[in-house]
């Protein structure tokens, strides 16, 4: 506890996720998750601020704040920081035209704004509306413009609800920006201006915060990457980490890493097996493939198919790792082998 204790120290407000974290949707408006309703009273009765920040976009602010109510917990609308009304604001404040793309209960939230000859699309969690024919327009309002622009609400891969994992709006908004091009600006988590609004209602520094989500990327990666404190919880779209599967091992591959900065990975030639090296780094943007492990700040750890580590690299400097060759002497205390030897 002591431990808790020193990492909360000097925190005045808690940013709280609401799908995964409070309640999974699904049939009848969902449930709430066991003991989220009391622990949102208790953390109310405590000296601390507390906000919601989501990217829920299939539900206006109103119906989400009127289906928590009804679930027992104890929020306003104003005390819930969403992507549709941040994205009205941003549309007004650009002069743009939304093609909307979004769910039938979110539509509301862009009564007031001008959608007519589109000059950019608004995508968010459209669910059963992600048809080709929706779709397929979209990419066609975007293709026309000289300039083209998309916005997202939220980059979420997946979502849970009572009934099981549901695709999210991320892989559509992939879809559109490989087809067409073009990167899209996202309004929600993890964008940092997202938590800086929300912050900002709340009236607290980003080092005073922390963030408690179900998203390793979205809520705990986000809010980091922010200055925010984050904890994620197991519950909504948590997973356990999936087992190493088999593969080759690695011919080459290039890795720099600096602290809050994205971890960046380039394999050169070689064989296939160089596409099958797994690199973790436990910052936010660490790539994740096949499962990893962390052991301290900063830490790299790679595997290829293997049940210990490849290698552990920490801290993390550039550094160049080929089949058959070794590390530089000076590396010797920054570089550790571990598991299967490098010859």
């Amino acid at each position: 506890m002591a431990a808790w204790g020193e990492r909360l120290a000097g925190v005045r407000g808690v940013l709280l996720d609401i799908s995964g974290v409070l309640y999974d949707g699904g049939e009848g408006g969902g449930a709430a998750i066991a003991g989220s309703v009391e622990a949102v009273a208790r953390l109310k009765r405590s000296r601390l601020k507390v906000r919601f920040c989501t990217n829920e976009s299939q539900k206006s602010r109103a119906d989400l704040v009127g289906l928590l109510r009804r679930l027992g917990f104890d929020v306003s609308e104003g005390e819930v920081t969403a992507p549709a009304p941040a994205a009205c604001l941003i549309l007004k404040q650009r002069g743009l035209r939304p093609h909307l793309l979004v769910h039938d209960g979110v539509r509301s939230e862009f009564d007031q704004i001008d959608t007519s000859n589109p000059n950019c699309v608004v995508i968010a969690d459209a669910g059963e509306g992600f048809s080709y024919q929706n779709m397929n327009k979209a990419f066609q309002v975007l293709m026309e413009l000289e300039n083209p622009v998309l916005f997202s609400l939220g980059k979420g891969r997946y979502y849970k609800e009572t009934s099981g994992l549901m695709l999210d709006v991320g892989p559509y908004m992939k879809a559109l920006e490989y087809a067409c091009g073009i990167e899209a600006e996202v309004v929600g988590k993890p964008s940092p201006e997202f938590f800086k609004s929300a912050l900002q209602e709340m009236g607290v520094e980003a080092h005073e915060a922390i963030m408690i989500g179900d998203d390793i990327v979205g809520d705990v990666g986000g809010a980091q990457r922010y200055g925010m404190r984050a904890l994620q919880v197991r519950t909504g779209k948590f997973r356990v980490p999936r087992p190493h599967r088999p593969g080759p091992p690695p011919a080459a591959c290039s890795v720099y890493s600096t602290r809050r900065q994205q971890l960046e990975r380039h394999f050169l030639s070689g064989p296939e097996g160089c596409r099958n090296v797994n690199i973790f780094c436990n910052s936010p943007e660490g790539l994740h493939r096949w499962g990893a492990e962390t052991s301290g700040p900063e830490c790299l750890v790679a595997y290829s198919g293997h049940s210990s580590p490849l290698l552990t690299i920490e801290p993390t400097p550039g550094f160049w790792l080929r089949q058959g060759s070794r590390a530089p002497r000076n590396w010797s205390q920054e570089l550790q082998l571990m598991g299967p030897q490098i010859p």
